[in-house]
């Protein structure tokens, strides 16, 4: 009696175990060396945390080289008109970049913008913003030069917009 296709397809023959062997060990070693790229790169991670701790993963879309731009300017108020100019690029700058509401230092930086056009409703939007980040943990770049707390931005916005902000005064 002839072997039916069935019958070669599930034999046991020692190339047949040979390919899989190899198969195994590629396969595995992909798949080590994708979890190790990822691990160094930052994408997964691997750690121990007490209950009480909240994991908060922040967007960095405002980096050292928008911050070093906004640093330079002449951050008095009023603006001159040159650095108004150059703090409106860098408003633009940043508004182009995807996830700029996730960063709160984009935040804070687009809060001064407003404060020195004196647009009340975006210094609100800003401030709002920066609020609920630093709610899930993420706070604006400490490198970042002349920011000011949450009351105090809470008081500008205020003045600026001639009334109660309404709800969440003082943080």
């Amino acid at each position: 009696m002839e072997p039916t296709t069935d019958d070669v397809l599930i034999s046991n023959s020692p190339t047949r175990r040979r390919v899989w062997k190899w198969a195994a060990i590629i396969a595995g070693a992909a798949t080590i060396t994708a979890v190790a790229v990822l691990a160094a790169s930052g994408v997964i991670y691997a750690g121990v945390k007490a209950p009480a701790q909240r994991v908060a993963v922040q967007t960095v879309v405002c980096g050292d080289e928008i911050i070093d731009r906004y640093n330079q300017l002449s951050l008095s108020v009023p603006l001159n008109p040159a650095a108004q100019q150059n703090l409106s690029r860098i408003v633009k700058d940043i508004t182009a970049k995807g996830d700029y509401a996730k960063d709160p230092t984009c935040q804070a930086i687009l809060w001064w913008n407003a404060m020195q056009s004196r647009d009340a409703a975006e210094m609100k939007k800003a401030l709002n913003s920066l609020k609920n980040l630093r709610n899930d943990g993420l706070y604006v770049d400490n490198n970042l030069m002349n920011t000011f707390s949450i009351p105090s931005m809470n008081s500008l916005t205020e003045e600026a917009s001639g009334g109660s902000l309404g709800g969440d005064e003082t943080n």
